[in-house]
């Protein structure tokens, strides 16, 4: 184990993502548990913290393994972070640093001021910044020369790692909030989660080689996405208007960003789409997320919103035969309802895929948000071939 990987709140999901990102870059690795959120990888010198966050949409932070050691004892894990920050500034000179205590919540928090007394003892200049428990914001790691230390609880030893590279969560938010078309009713899909999906579509292949449709592309969240990381696109969706400002934001997108991303739109029903609109060609990965319902349903009103969206999935699936490689994969956000003791998922369509030539391979990953009444439960299904 050389690095730290920080899986983001969905962590299911962002260790399934890694996965293939890491197999894309050649890693052997085994990826192994340490909490919840945290895991261990080793990467090779071809593959560098850097170049695989940027690629990863789950991912929070990376940081380097330096050492386990078998105490979880508030002094000794003191002293064994001074002597840490003693080697991430050799030459003395002043050093801001942040603390990041995981799982430790249970224990008595580490003392900063006795962190830096001992430091000062040591014959260095430091001064700390206060954060939450959990350590600093991407946004705080970015913007300075900050040296932040992870202490993790695991069991009855502790292991201690410190930042190598942090999400930019500017360029996150930049491509959010910034693009030139949005759309609240069918913009709502985070580009986070539409680059984890686009890398579970691509898989271990490289992008350049992948031709990736959204059926329902609406403003284009997923095609900016696999633009970004160099895929081909095919957009379609019933709406017009979405398209058209899809079409912006890919041009957008080529332009703040330079990619040159092949790609094609067209006004096209996802329960009719076809070679036509493909241009021809069968697409490797079907990645999207399609119309979700009410966001905020009625009780009594969820079976019958689930039986319209299970009749169009199902419409959808049975058409997408026509376009899909044999072999290719289908990488798809469902609704998912969590009422009281109730669940309501399209259990139907679920049901019957196998029978339309589909295998799952993955999922349900749920990607929840506080206070959002309709969940997404995110599925990958191959096309047998």
């Amino acid at each position: 184990m050389t690095h730290l990987v920080f899986l983001g709140r969905q962590a299911d999901l962002a260790q399934a993502e890694l996965e293939v990102v890491l197999a894309r870059f050649h890693q052997s690795t085994e990826i192994e548990r340490i909490t919840s959120h945290v895991v261990g990888i080793t990467l090779d010198s071809s593959c560098t913290p850097q170049a695989l966050i940027d690629v990863l949409g789950g991912t929070v932070k990376i940081a380097s393994f330096i050492k386990s050691v078998q105490t979880i004892e508030t002094e000794d894990l003191e002293n064994e972070v001074i002597s840490l920050l003693q080697t991430v500034q050799p030459d003395k000179n002043r050093k801001t640093f942040v603390l990041a205590e995981h799982d430790r919540n249970h224990l008595n928090t580490l003392s900063l001021p006795t962190i830096k007394k001992g430091l000062v003892r040591a014959g260095y200049s430091a001064r700390f910044i206060e954060t939450s428990r959990e350590g600093g914001e991407a946004a705080l790691i970015l913007e300075g020369d900050i040296a932040e230390i992870h202490v993790i609880h695991v069991q009855h030893y502790t292991v201690l790692g410190i930042t190598q590279a942090v999400q930019d969560v500017h360029n996150w938010t930049y491509r959010d909030m910034d693009k030139p078309y949005r759309d609240m009713r069918k913009g709502m899909l985070p580009p986070k989660l539409a680059r984890s999906l686009v890398n579970l579509g691509i898989g271990a292949h490289q992008p350049q080689d992948i031709l990736v449709c959204d059926p329902f592309c609406g403003t284009g969240t997923v095609l900016m996405e696999a633009a970004l990381v160099g895929a081909s696109l095919i957009g379609a969706d019933m709406s017009a208007d979405s398209v058209h400002g899809a079409g912006k934001n890919l041009a957008w997108i080529s332009q703040k960003y330079n990619t040159a991303a092949l790609y094609s739109l067209s006004v096209q029903d996802a329960t009719q789409i076809s070679l036509t609109q493909t241009n021809g060609k069968h697409v490797d990965a079907i990645v999207t997320e399609p119309f979700l319902g009410k966001q905020n349903p009625k009780p009594e009103e969820i079976e019958n919103v689930f039986k319209g969206l299970e009749k169009l999935y199902i419409g959808a699936f049975k058409q997408w035969v026509q376009i899909l490689k044999p072999g290719g994969v289908v990488v798809i956000a469902l609704p998912y309802v969590q009422h009281k003791d109730r669940v309501k998922t399209v259990q139907i369509l679920i049901d019957r895929l196998e029978s339309l030539g589909y295998t799952r391979e993955k999922g349900p990953y749920l990607y929840t948000k506080p206070h959002a009444f309709v969940q997404r439960a995110i599925y990958i299904y191959r096309l047998k071939e």
